[in-house]
């Protein structure tokens, strides 16, 4: 009888289609895939041979398909060989009790196969419908009935006994660790995912077991994760395992936090697993109370989340690998633990308690942990902690240890109580981490938030709160309490001439000395930029204040060496009086502040005490600033004009552009009454852009009335210079709007503007220099730029400060700094213009030594534009 004719093509069909849907899966269900699917891949082979016989049937096989099947035939006695050679060592490794019979059917199997195959070699159609059936036959009664045996036996084998705890120590292990805890397959499937860990992430365990842990990882390492892993299985090559390192997190809500990450490996039975550990290093949170709360909300979670797993638990199921897992945490564990008999005596401890104490194993294990004992706590302490631990079954707080070497630490601790099913108590479990890192990281929040960190004193919100507890002390005591404001004079000509480097020196500079000019008791603190203040407490009488504060004074004229130079300064300093000036820390300091401008308004380098009608003068100013921005608004500003005079040829070479204030009410104000006020404000920018754009037009128009060989020359301010972007823009769309010439137009910046970044400084003047505007560097001599530096800046014009003329003859020493500047011009071939010349005398000293251009009231004052014009008609009609 024909062997295929008994077995119908549909009959075959649908016993594959059975074996293939519900013949295996316990192998799966033990967790011994590997051998799952070797019985797949004879599947594979069983389907591959059917289609062939099928073409046996209906014609002869050709040649390709007759080496195709011959190749089948050797992978499949191949295949077998190692099959049952892997089978047999898990067997076993088991110790299945019918091992022997097992082998039996493999041998079998194996002899029945080897002599089909020879057969098969003699007449290969003629002998393969045997084949096939002796590989189908052997395939069910393999599958169904020998592996259901011992994967029936392997489920029922009794527990391992390597871990000397109870199921229900391990959840308290589990769940009380702050750490979190992600255990994964070789596949990066996740098995468990403890409570820390659903903190961390917001996800609960029930969301992400048995699925990738890649979610938890934002891209692209979440993309890269399984290929890492598929290379460590097959090439050994280990990124992460068994060290530390940092890594990112992704909640599920989308944000990334920072995570230190331990990675171990251990080996199952048939499966490798590794245990993540993970430690959230984000800052900890800044109050105590959002600390407890959120220990609190864990605390809960953790219990909730026991008790969702107590309910799924089933009774005997993957509880050796379950305990296997359980010691591999243990000993992993970021957090140290140890666990005690009731009496409190050590019976366990786990790798973290050992390094974080410095003890080892056989020095702990049976002695009670107050070995440990710091002893900076007192015996109601330990008394208090025990009450809460026997009433609530668990205590948690801080505590100071000592360590093997004797070094005390902080850590903080957890101890709750184990008991088993009946409720007796079996174990205290403590879970604690070394807390000294947060002791410091809030040391230096503290200081962070109350101290300056440049110079190390006590900054504004330190001061606000001292200057209250002073003012207090100073009313309970009945003493007086003197609060003086320090201001910086030139402090910003060091930080923009020498760098900002230079500048914070010589703020920690004047720290020093400010500190030790007054006594202990006393308070000296930073506000911010170069602003300090002192508190001076237990004061008698005003005398002592001056005193003290023209000893500051004195202290800070004294030279400074910063980086090998020599730099000088000074300082205003303002005092108020408790309790005369104020009772209150907001008053006194609105009182000191009031009269450190009215120090820096008087000349500087001197101190003034606070007087009644500086409010009313503070008043002022704050009326002037607001009538200031209303006149940036609505443009009242005018411009006058003042001749520069070229006395050789007695001609009218250009004027310089000064702007005055057209008050509505006050009429004309004075720049020296609001230029500082706008410098300090900021209004300058706009002040300036409207005085670029009148002098353009004034000068167009001058220029159609026929004196179109005049320049105006407008100043700059140093805020203009330092936003360079923006001046260049201004210029041009200026020029372009009024449609005058550049070469007509000349920008005058004073010495301190090229101070400082010498090299910006000079690319900005070539930019100006591009578009054909002239540059003067005006109040020459009274700045300290080096000469080095002024031969490289691109100026075509040099002028003198009024400072130097005005004492001229009289002085000889004005007469000297005069000579060697003109000296200096012609040398550097550049154009000199004296300002502020008034008087005959000072005209024919100038004269003398070769000064061409003259500025000054001695020809004309800054006249309106139309009276200037007039001027000039004036002048050309009586000089020709």
């Amino acid at each position: 009888m024909d062997p295929l004719n008994s077995v119908e093509d549909a009959r075959l069909n649908e016993l594959v289609e059975r074996f293939r849907k519900e013949t295996w899966n316990k192998l799966t269900e033990i967790q011994v895939p590997h051998l799952h699917q070797q019985h797949c891949q004879f599947v594979g082979y069983l389907i591959d041979i059917f289609r062939l016989q099928e073409t046996i049937k209906f014609r002869r096989l050709m040649g390709r398909e007759l080496v195709h099947l011959h190749k089948t035939v050797v992978e499949i006695q191949d295949f077998v060989q190692y099959h049952l050679r892997d089978e047999e060592e898990f067997l076993d490794r088991i110790k299945f009790p019918d091992t022997v019979a097992h082998k039996a059917v493999h041998s079998r199997f194996s002899s029945r196969l080897a002599t089909l195959s020879r057969k098969l070699e003699q007449d290969l159609e003629h002998h393969f419908p045997s084949l096939f059936l002796t590989i189908y036959s052997w395939l069910f009664e393999h599958i169904n009935s020998m592996d259901t045996k011992y994967s029936n036996y392997y489920v029922q084998m009794p527990l391992a006994a390597d871990f000397p705890t109870s199921d229900y120590l391990l959840e308290t292990i589990m769940k009380s660790a702050i750490d979190g805890i992600v255990i994964i397959n070789d596949k990066g499937i996740i098995l468990k995912f403890n409570p820390a860990a659903e903190n961390f992430f917001e996800y609960d365990a029930a969301e992400v077991i048995g699925k990738n842990v890649s979610l938890l990882m934002p891209s692209p390492f979440s993309e890269q994760h399984d290929g890492y892993l598929e290379r460590y299985m097959t090439t050994g090559e280990a990124r992460i395992i068994g060290t530390i390192r940092e890594v990112i997190g992704l909640k599920r809500s989308g944000i990334t936090f920072p995570l230190e990450l331990s990675v171990s490996r251990f080996q199952g039975l048939e499966t490798t697993y590794f245990t993540g550990i993970l430690h959230d290093i984000s800052l900890r949170k800044k109050h105590e109370e959002e600390m407890v709360r959120a220990r609190d909300n864990l605390e809960r979670m953790v219990q909730e989340r026991t008790r969702q797993l107590q309910e799924k638990m089933e009774a005997n199921e993957r509880a050796n690998e379950e305990l296997r897992l359980a010691a591999k945490v243990f000993e992993n564990a970021g957090e140290a633990i140890l666990i005690t008999d009731p009496a409190g005596d050590i019976i366990s401890v786990n790798n973290a308690y050992l390094e974080i104490t410095g003890y080892s194993y056989a020095e702990v294990v049976g002695k009670n942990p107050r070995i440990a004992k710091s002893d900076r706590h007192e015996p109601e302490f330990y008394e208090m902690m025990w009450q809460s631990l026997k009433s609530t079954g668990k205590w948690k707080g801080e505590i100071w240890d000592r360590r093997k070497n004797g070094q005390v630490y902080p850590k903080r601790l957890t101890i709750t109580e184990v008991r088993s099913q009946d409720g007796e108590l079996k174990n205290y479990v403590g879970i604690f981490n070394d807390i000294t890192e947060v002791k410091e990281t809030e040391k230096q929040l503290e200081n962070l938030a109350y101290y300056d960190p440049l110079t190390k004193l006590p900054n504004r919100k330190l001061f606000h709160i001292s200057l209250e507890h002073h003012i207090e002390s100073a009313k309970r005591a009945h003493m007086g309490l003197a609060l003086l404001f320090i201001d910086l004079d030139k402090f910003k000509l060091v930080n923009d001439s020498m760098g900002h480097g230079a500048g914070d020196d010589l703020l920690m500079q004047v720290s020093e000395r400010l500190t030790q000019s007054v006594r202990k008791s006393d308070m000296v603190s930073r506000l911010g930029g170069d602003e300090f203040t002192v508190i001076l407490t237990q004061v008698s009488g005003e005398d002592n204040i001056a005193h003290v504060a023209t000893n500051i004074i004195q202290i800070l004229q004294k030279p400074f060496f910063l980086s090998g130079l020599e730099a000088s300064i000074g300082a205003s300093v303002g005092i108020s009086v408790f309790p005369q000036d104020g009772k209150d820390s907001g008053t006194l300091i609105k009182h000191a502040d009031l009269a450190m401008y009215q120090a820096k308004s008087g000349g500087r380098g001197i101190f003034r005490f606070f007087m009644p009608e500086m409010n009313a003068l503070a008043q002022h100013m704050m009326r002037l600033e607001t009538n200031l921005k209303k006149a940036v608004i609505k443009e009242e500003f005018e411009v006058f004009y003042q001749a520069k005079v070229d006395q050789t040829k007695m001609e009218i070479i250009g004027m310089e552009a000064l702007v005055r204030w057209h008050h509505p009410e006050h009429g004309l104000i004075p720049p020296n009454e609001f230029i500082p006020m706008a410098e300090d404000t900021g209004l300058i920018i706009p002040i300036g852009l409207q005085v670029l754009r009148m002098a353009c037009r004034d000068t167009v128009l001058s220029h159609q009335a026929g004196f179109d060989w005049l320049k105006v020359a407008v100043n700059l301010s140093p805020r203009q210079f330092r936003q360079a972007g923006e001046l260049l823009q201004s210029i041009q769309s200026t020029l372009a709007q009024t449609g005058l010439p550049a070469k007509f137009l000349e920008l005058e910046i004073t010495e301190s503007m090229v101070m400082g970044d010498v090299d910006e400084v000079i690319r900005v003047m070539n930019k100006i220099r591009e578009l054909d505007i002239s540059i003067t560097m005006d109040d020459f001599g009274t700045g300290y730029s080096s000469l080095s530096h002024l031969k490289k800046l691109p100026l075509q014009t040099l002028k003198t400060d009024r400072s130097f003329i005005k004492d001229i003859p009289e002085s000889g020493e004005d007469k000297a700094i005069m000579a060697a500047i003109i000296s200096m011009a012609k040398n550097l071939n550049m154009h000199l213009v004296a300002e502020g010349v008034e008087t005959e005398a000072q005209l024919r000293f100038l004269s003398d030594r070769g000064v061409d251009w003259i500025q000054g009231y001695y020809y004309s004052r800054p006249l309106p534009f139309d009276k200037f014009l007039q001027f000039v008609r004036q002048w050309h009609g009586t000089s020709h």
